[in-house]
């Protein structure tokens, strides 16, 4: 009895209280009827929530429990989960005890209904037996919704921890681009204040020099006026002799004394404050920049025997003639390529490499123990981080291949290394439009790499140059 009440118990609504019509189960397990919670959530119509666990849900998603259904319906033979019935537990047609269950028609049975036509070709269980049977497959629909629970409760957090991964790389990127826009301010900054400066100093010099000179003519002037007081008097005298006593050459040597009178002229240079000043700050600040584009040279002992290198070491091209040099472990022997001298292990680097009407080339950095005999295939698993060009067609070297589409064809191609970051980005140097990012950990020292690749018959005879940087000295 008490067993019968205890399964009773579990096929009751935790809403109504009553045996389950229509039982749905929510995506955390739990059971209602279909009534029951629907209403309930008509009347919630902002919240979607279990009200035994309280768990919200994004959309409504009520799915029917056909074995809850049928214990319901066991149930309500037995009148189990309803004391007012009292203990109905024999056949209406029979008088006997109903001892079976009828799987076939889901119903309570008693032994005579076995035995009849109706029943006789129907596959029954003792009730027993039929109520652990199902209460296994209710058992099994739990642990089902249980694991798809937790499948979706990890799908959840991975959705989370990925909006979180956003957030902290939205606001690292956003500290960047603050940085480097302050750093930039800083510098105009301090140009702007270098040239206001030197143009108060030169305003200040000049005016020293009028004012230094206006005094001179200010005292010349009261000179001047103090003579002509006297030439006036002498002028006015009356008597002849008087007027005669005083040398005529004292006169005339006067007057010479004011003959060298010059005037200053304050003008300030426009060329060095009102010429092109934006330019002329841009053409300045390529030097201050960090990172500066970056003047390379080629290492001639990594170069393809076909490949010949200019005299500075910055530009490559396929030559179509084999030149005899060591066969040594650095230089590549089929791969038309060829490395940069520098080595790089640390910070932040940006170099331009012209392309121009090239119609077939690669460009990018690699590891210093690449393999470089042989066939090669470039990727970041072996080490080769580039960009090429192939009928028309530009192509990042993943796997597979990940194809670009600039919107103008490039004519110098970008090439930004930042090695604690992980970076190695491509840009149309001409509008610094960007082409293709790489992310990698690196470990190893890291080199330019061109490959001009053949000149097929003098079509793509022109050189890969890397664009040189000339510095100044710095004030």
């Amino acid at each position: 009895m008490a067993a019968r009440t205890d399964f009773g118990k579990e096929l009751l609504c935790p809403l109504c209280r009553g045996l389950f019509h229509k039982p749905v189960t929510l995506e955390c397990g739990h059971s209602f009827c279909t009534p029951c919670i629907a209403g309930l959530w008509e009347q919630e119509q902002e919240r979607q929530e279990c009200p035994d666990c309280r768990e919200v849900f994004p959309k409504r998603c009520l799915r029917v429990n056909q074995v809850l259904c049928s214990l319901a319906e066991v149930a309500r033979t037995l009148s189990l989960g309803d004391p007012a019935q009292g203990e109905s537990r024999y056949c209406q047609h029979h008088r006997e005890e109903l001892k079976l269950f009828c799987e076939t028609d889901i119903q309570l049975i008693c032994v005579v209904c076995r035995e009849s036509s109706e029943h006789r070709e129907h596959r029954c269980r003792p009730l027993k037996d039929a109520v652990e049977n199902y209460k296994d497959l209710l058992k099994s629909s739990l642990e089902f919704l249980s694991e798809k629970k937790a499948a979706i409760l990890e799908v959840e957090l991975k959705h989370k921890q990925n909006i979180s991964a956003l957030k902290d790389q939205s606001s690292s990127l956003l500290s960047h681009i603050m940085s480097e826009f302050t750093q930039l301010r800083l510098i105009l900054n301090d140009k702007e204040n270098n040239l206001i400066h030197d143009l108060k100093e030169r305003e200040e010099n000049i005016l020293q020099t009028i004012h230094k000179n206006l005094q001179q003519v200010q005292c010349d002037l009261d000179s001047i006026k103090l003579e002509m007081l006297q030439l006036q008097r002498r002028l006015d005298e009356k008597d002849p002799l008087t007027f005669l006593k005083e040398e005529s050459s004292e006169v005339s040597r006067k007057m010479q004394e004011y003959k060298s009178l010059d005037l200053v002229h304050g003008h300030l240079p426009l060329g060095d404050f009102k010429g092109p000043l934006q330019y002329k700050v841009w053409k300045e600040m390529i030097y201050q920049i960090s990172p500066a584009p970056a003047s390379l040279a080629l290492d001639p002992n990594t170069a393809h025997p076909e490949l010949t290198l200019s005299e500075d070491l910055t530009s490559v091209r396929h030559s179509d003639r084999w030149h005899e040099r060591p066969d040594t472990p650095e230089r590549f022997d089929q791969c038309v390529s060829v490395l940069g001298a520098q080595a790089f292990a640390s910070g932040r680097h940006y170099w331009e490499v012209k392309v121009a009407d090239k119609i077939k080339w690669d460009i990018g950095v690699v590891n210093g123990s690449i393999n470089r005999k042989g066939i090669i295939r470039p990727g970041p698993a072996t080490g080769y981080w580039l960009l090429g060009l192939r009928n028309d067609q530009y192509e990042a070297y993943t796997r597979p291949p990940t194809h670009l589409a600039p919107s103008e064809k490039p004519w110098k191609i970008g090439v930004y290394l930042d090695y604690e970051g992980g970076q190695v980005s491509f840009y149309n140097a001409d509008n610094m439009s960007h082409l293709h990012t790489f992310t990698h950990t690196f470990t190893e020292k890291l080199y330019l790499n061109l490959s001009p690749c053949l000149n097929e018959g003098g079509r793509n005879g022109a050189d890969l140059k890397i664009c040189s940087i000339k510095r100044h000295p710095q004030k």
